[in-house]
C-alpha cells in the first residue's frame, strides 16, 4: 500500500501529524544516538501548533546525532512524486545549521529494518533563533559520499531517487553543533508542494494560443461579414473620394490656360491639401502636377495648330504659356519637333 499523499495539493506534515495524533499509518518521533551506543539525550516538548524537541549531544559515538523522523508504518511509503519543492518554517535555539534528509527506496536492495539501506537524499538548511522560512527544491537534495561508502554502491548502480517511495523524512543536527549544550528546535511547518510556475507558464501559453486562434477566427468572420455590413459606408467613402478627384481635375482642365496656375491655386479652390492633390494626379495620370499641366496645354496647342490659323505666339498665350520660347521648348520635348514643324507635317498629311 502506498501512503495516500499523492495529491498535488500542498502537504504539511507537521499539521497532518498534529491534527491526526492517532494516525496508524504515519508516525513521527524524536531520536538520538543511544540506540547506536551513544550518550546523547533528547525529548519532545508537547505543543498544540508545532512540534518542539530539545536535545543535547554527548560524547559517545564518533558523530553524535539527534533529530525528528517522519515515516509510514511498514509496508507503506510516503508518495512525494507529485511535489517538487519543500518549505520549512522553524527555529533553533543554538544550532545554526540543520540537515533535512529524505530516504527513498531502492528496488531489490532497501530493507525495512535498515534505515541506511534507503538512499539518503539530504540538504543543509540554515536556522536561526527566530522563525525562519526556508524553501528548497527536491532536485537540490544530494546523497553524501558516506552513504555510498557504507552501502558499497555507486550513483550509476542505483539511478535516480524514487520519491514515490519515501521511507523516512528526517530533520537532524549537523556536526557543527557543540557537545553538552542543549539545543531546542521548533518546527511550525514542513510543507511539500508543487510549484505553480510551470502551470502559470502552461496557462499563459495556452491562453496565448487560444486568443491567437480566436483572433484569426474573428478576423476570418469579419472578412466574410465586412462586405455586407460596410458596403454602404465604403461606397460613401469612395464617392467622397471621387467627388474630390473630380473637383481637382475639373478645376485644372478649366483653368490650365492661366499662365500663373499653380498647385496652390488648386488647393485654394478645392479645399484639398497639397499632398492629397499631388497624390490624386499621380495616381490618375502617373505624372506630377507640372507634367500634367504641360500635357493639357500641349494637347490643346496641337488641336489649335491643326484646326486654326492662329500664329504660334497666339497659341502659346492661349494655352497658358506667357513666353513663346518656353512654349517651343516644352512642345519640342513632348512631340520631338517644333510647333511650326508639327503644323507643316499635319498640313502635308491632310493634303495627301
Amino acid at each position: 500500500m502506498t501512503f495516500p499523499f499523492y495529491y498535488k495539493s500542498p502537504l504539511n506534515l507537521i499539521q497532518y501529524c498534529l491534527e491526526n495524533p492517532q494516525d496508524k499509518e504515519l508516525y513521527y518521533g524524536i531520536y538520538d544516538d543511544r540506540n547506536s551506543g551513544g550518550n546523547s539525550v533528547s525529548e519532545e516538548i508537547k505543543k498544540a501548533d508545532k512540534i518542539v524537541f530539545s536535545y543535547t549531544l554527548k560524547k559517545g559515538v564518533e558523530y553524535p546525532f539527534s533529530g525528528i523522523t517522519f515515516y509510514p508504518i511498514n509496508p507503506s511509503f510516503i508518495d512525494l512524486s507529485g511535489f517538487d519543492e519543500i518549505k520549512l518554517k522553524l527555529k533553533a535555539k543554538e544550532g545554526k545549521r540543520l540537515k533535512l534528509a529524505i530516504g527513498t527506496s531502492i528496488q531489490n536492495y532497501s530493507r525495512n529494518v535498515d534505515f541506511n539501506s534507503y538512499k539518503n537524499n539530504q540538504v543543509i538548511i540554515n536556522s536561526d533563533k527566530d522563525f525562519n522560512e526556508i524553501t528548497t527544491d527536491l532536485a537540490d537534495l544530494e546523497t553524501p559520499e558516506w552513504w555510498f561508502t557504507i552501502n558499497q554502491k555507486t550513483e550509476n548502480e542505483i539511478g535516480k531517487s524514487d520519491y514515490s517511495k519515501v521511507h523516512y523524512i528526517n530533520i537532524s543536527n549537523c556536526v557543527s553543533i557543540p557537545l553538552d549544550k542543549e539545543d531546542q528546535i521548533e518546527i511550525e511547518a514542513l510543507i511539500f508542494y508543487k510549484s505553480l510556475i510551470p502551470f502559470i507558464v502552461y496557462a499563459a501559453v495556452g491562453c496565448l494560443v487560444y486568443y491567437i486562434f480566436l483572433f484569426f477566427i474573428i478576423r476570418k468572420k469579419e472578412k466574410s461579414v465586412v462586405p455586407l455590413q460596410f458596403t454602404y459606408k465604403k461606397t460613401e467613402v469612395l464617392n467622397h473620394f471621387e467627388k474630390e478627384e473630380e473637383a481637382v481635375f475639373q478645376y485644372i482642365t478649366s483653368n490650365y490656360s492661366k499662365s500663373e496656375l499653380s498647385i496652390l491655386d488648386v488647393v485654394d479652390a478645392t479645399g484639398i491639401y497639397e499632398q492629397k492633390v499631388s497624390s490624386m494626379i499621380k495616381k490618375k495620370t502617373e505624372m506630377n502636377f507640372k507634367q500634367f499641366l504641360n500635357s493639357l496645354r500641349i494637347t490643346e496647342a496641337k488641336r489649335l495648330l491643326k484646326t486654326s490659323d492662329l500664329q504660334i505666339s497666339e497659341i502659346a498665350y492661349k494655352v497658358g504659356y506667357g513666353n513663346v520660347s518656353h512654349f517651343n521648348r516644352v512642345f519640342k520635348e513632348s512631340e520631338k519637333c517644333s510647333p511650326n514643324d508639327f503644323r507643316k507635317q499635319d498640313q502635308k498629311s491632310t493634303i495627301s
